[in-house]
C-alpha cells in the first residue's frame, strides 16, 4: 500500500513540474 501510491505520486508531479519548466522557459525567453 506504501509502494504503489508513493512511487505513483512522487514520477507524477516531478514529471509535470518538468515539463512545465521545460515548455516556460523557451516559450518565456523567445
Amino acid at each position: 500500500p506504501t509502494g504503489p501510491p508513493q512511487g505513483e505520486q512522487g514520477p507524477q508531479p516531478a514529471t509535470v513540474q518538468q515539463v512545465g519548466d521545460g515548455h516556460r522557459r523557451p516559450h518565456g525567453r523567445a
